[in-house]
């Protein structure tokens, strides 16, 4: 992050709290520097491809129960802009393969996206990528949700704090260039979308959701030069 984009994230990032200073969005703690504690649930095949990092832990419990696929390393770390947050990305993922982010489609996870990108060495910087929740989700969910379910049964409103992070958000950056247009939209109307939402086998036709591995697949490929900039 430059100088610029760092003093343009002060406003954002100063909302979140510490063990010493706790501060909560929707009664969610989230720290964004060192948490009371750490803690890793780490899944790695012989031959990764990628692995998914996701700050919740309802996502990979469905998609290790389920087919996953056998070269997509999974890794659920609640705090990963801690300092000892980073220490396990940088020390237990295999070198050069890309690390994905995935997180709820609100403001809190993309300003912790944000802060974990910030908080790793250039090198390490290099391999991680915004997976969503974001446009692509919301355009591969929508003809796989069982019948007479719509966004507006799964969708949360913001909480006050929310909204006032989001502010912040869209005055550090392109909100559409974050997370594309339709959920920049949905965030503007008040709505987020969780990640639990988003993965939840009960919610879809098929009992899951095998197009996710599609989108964090072409989350991985992305060149790093191009890729969205917080």
């Amino acid at each position: 992050m430059t100088k610029g984009a760092s003093h343009r994230w002060r406003p954002a990032l100063s909302l979140f709290g510490t063990p010493a200073r706790p501060r909560a969005f929707a009664d969610e703690a989230l720290y964004l520097g060192r948490s009371g504690w750490v803690s890793a649930n780490i899944r790695l095949p012989a031959k990764p491809s990628l692995v998914v990092l996701s700050v919740k832990s309802a996502p990979l419990a469905w998609w290790w129960a389920g087919p996953l696929p056998p070269d997509i390393g999974l890794i659920y770390l609640p705090f990963p802009a801690d300092p000892r947050g980073s220490m396990v990305i940088r020390r237990m993922l295999p070198r050069d393969i890309p690390v994905v982010f995935v997180g709820d489609l609100d403001p809190p996870s993309i300003v912790q996206y944000v802060a974990t990108r910030r908080g790793l060495p250039a090198a390490m910087r290099k391999r991680l990528r915004f997976g969503g929740v974001d446009s692509a989700w919301l355009e591969r969910m929508q003809p796989a949700l069982r019948r007479k379910l719509t966004f507006a049964r799964i969708r949360i409103l913001l909480s006050a704090s929310e909204k006032r992070l989001l502010r912040h958000i869209e005055e550090a950056t392109n909100l559409e260039a974050f997370v594309g247009n339709s959920a920049a939209a949905m965030l503007r109307s008040g709505y987020k979308l969780e990640l639990e939402g988003a993965t939840n086998p009960s919610l879809f036709r098929d009992a899951g959701t095998p197009w996710v591995f599609d989108l964090l697949r072409d989350a991985a490929k992305r060149n790093p030069q191009r890729e969205r900039r917080p």
